[in-house]
């Protein structure tokens, strides 16, 4: 039985799950992996600048 799992997982709010035993990251997951690391770089990016200062 072939079924759409991505509109099942990405509705139900999952970042990632496993579709024929490889792991699929949703962009659901890939758009909050981005932002957590553009987050990060800018606090690191703030925090030498104060460093600095």
């Amino acid at each position: 039985m072939m079924g759409n799992e991505s509109g099942i997982f990405a509705a139900a709010g999952a970042l990632s799950f496993v579709r024929d035993g490889r792991r699929v990251v949703t962009v659901t997951g890939q758009e909050l992996l981005g932002m957590a690391f553009y987050g990060l770089l800018f606090a690191g990016f703030i925090a030498v600048m104060l460093a600095f200062k």
